[in-house]
């Protein structure tokens, strides 16, 4: 009892910080005007909660939600991304109308590279650092690995079907899958990276896609995440023989 009365109260935190920190942003914006303020503004508020959140309150390291910069996360970063991008590329080669017409149609490369760079990568960040840096982290303090992971990758479902457009059932399969492989990836890589670089790209590729592709497109990617979580599993258990 006395630990979901803590739980709760952690959300209640959290909201808070975060309602407090979207009314500055929106405050800021109406005397400066700052578009990517407006365009982009929830997605910093939940990076800067969660960060803020994990730190200060629930006894968190950034190292402890896999936030870290070396030229390896970069590295992890471009691999997650690539994997996600074969695969839209592998579509987009045998469909030929796989894309949105609406998209090819406007400026596409503008489109694809201010959606990438931008949009999808503050919404990536945002989430990744939510889910499997913050939320895994609070979690694991209180339980241990796999508990932490089934926990945060069903939230990571929840929030997902919660839109109105998605599939109830099918939609929080995939979810929950791709969070249960992000999240051992952030395990085994100790970075959030990786996360961030195959969220963003997925994003930008579900966008685009024709909905007739959809269910194809997050099969594949499923597939291939969790090959490439076996195959780094695989590869930290040979580097902990050798050593």
């Amino acid at each position: 009892m006395k630990r979901l009365i803590k739980i709760l109260l952690g959300v209640m935190r959290y909201l808070v910080i975060w309602i407090i920190l979207l009314i500055a942003l929106r405050f800021v914006n109406r005397i400066f005007n700052v578009q990517w303020l407006e365009d982009y503004g929830k997605g910093l508020c939940f990076i800067i909660t969660s960060i803020v959140s994990g730190v200060m309150f629930d006894g968190l390291g950034l190292k402890d939600m896999f936030i870290r910069i070396r030229i390896k996360d970069l590295i992890y970063f471009l691999i997650g991304a690539l994997i996600v991008f074969l695969n839209y590329e592998v579509l987009n080669l045998y469909f030929s109308k796989s894309i949105k017409s609406n998209i090819i149609s406007g400026n596409a490369v503008y489109y694809s590279y201010r959606a990438m760079f931008f949009g999808w990568l503050i919404l990536g960040i945002s989430e990744e650092i939510l889910f499997r840096g913050y939320l895994f982290g609070v979690f694991h303090k209180i339980t241990n690995n796999k508990n932490a992971i089934i926990i945060a990758s069903f939230l990571f479902s929840i929030m997902h079907i919660i839109n109105p457009e998605y599939n109830l059932i099918i939609d929080f399969l995939y979810a929950f899958a791709i969070g249960i492989g992000l999240s051992i990836m952030c395990i085994k890589t100790k970075s959030i990276w990786f996360a961030v670089g195959y969220h963003a790209v997925f994003n930008y590729s579900v966008d685009i896609l024709e909905e007739n592709m959809l269910l194809l497109f997050n099969s594949t990617v499923i597939v291939t995440l969790l090959i490439a979580c076996l195959l780094v599993c695989k590869l930290k258990q040979s580097e902990s023989v050798r050593t």
